[in-house]
């Protein structure tokens, strides 16, 4: 077993939560490591934006987030909000443009990749560690917490925060234990809902027009009532329906599939065009 020194933190995942909690807790004088179980920093961040990366929205509002805990959220931005995350950006030289629509913060040189190698750079600035290829098989804590890389080597740390991201794009590397490490400390978990994602449809005659993309609105209904509708792009794909205006309104789908199976999207392919 590896010790290392006293005021020790291991974080669980090298994505943007992790780089930047390790950047963070280093200038507390904290000695820190990250395990990451895949080969390459930053998977996610790196698809993000359509390779762009959106930071941060120029005017975020507590109306556009969904939670069961506000308060959770009013937190959240009071400890680290728009301006400080700009200037948290700004400190590691990468500096933010404003993108064509909804007040969206990219690198300047709209590449995800800056946002990567910069963060990268600056842990190690301040000395973290990376170890790659590192999977986290165990997590338990005695006088400290101790961790279990790839079933056979074991670490000892002060403290350890995890930062595993959610279930989203497995074969960028989601996975689910961040949940399992959080119920073994007796954390409380909600059940998880996919959002942000395309919708299967039993409409079979869908993949003809499979790769079609127009701007329409799609309005959905649930139990015959209309609940909520987006505009923007609409992708026709074999299985069924894509684009920024089907993952607007894919949380509510999410949710009410657990309850009910009527469920039906309305697309209107001319929405600037009234019925005569």
């Amino acid at each position: 077993m590896q010790n290392f020194t006293n005021k020790s933190v291991a974080i669980i995942g090298a994505g943007a939560s992790g780089l930047i909690a390790s950047i963070r807790a280093s200038e507390s004088k904290y000695k820190i490591t990250i395990f990451e179980k895949n080969s390459k920093i930053g998977k996610k961040i790196l698809a993000t934006g359509n390779g762009k990366c959106n930071i941060i929205n120029k005017n975020p509002k507590l109306s556009n987030f969904h939670s069961t805990n506000i308060d959770f959220v009013k937190s959240v931005f009071n400890m680290f909000n728009h301006n400080k995350t700009k200037n948290f950006f700004e400190d590691i030289g990468l500096y933010l443009k404003e993108g064509n629509k909804q007040n969206r913060l990219y690198p300047a040189s709209l590449q995800a990749s800056s946002v990567v190698d910069l963060l990268v750079n600056k842990a190690k600035q301040e000395k973290v560690k990376i170890v790659l290829d590192s999977k986290v098989t165990a997590l338990n804590k005695k006088s400290n917490f101790l961790i279990t890389i790839n079933d056979d080597k074991q670490y000892s740390f002060d403290k350890v925060i995890v930062a595993t991201g959610s279930l989203a794009q497995k074969k960028l590397g989601g996975s689910n234990c961040g949940y399992e490490f959080a119920s073994f400390f007796n954390h409380k978990l909600i059940n998880i809902t996919p959002t942000l994602v395309q919708l299967v449809s039993d409409f079979k005659w869908l993949y003809k027009i499979s790769g079609v993309k127009i701007s329409a609105n799609a309005n959905l209904y649930i139990e015959n009532r209309l609940i909520c509708s987006a505009n923007g792009d609409l992708l026709f794909t074999k299985y069924g329906l894509s684009g920024s205006a089907i993952l607007e309104i894919s949380r509510e789908v999410a949710i009410s599939l657990k309850k009910t199976k009527n469920i039906s999207v309305v697309v209107d392919l001319l929405p600037d065009i009234s019925k005569i």
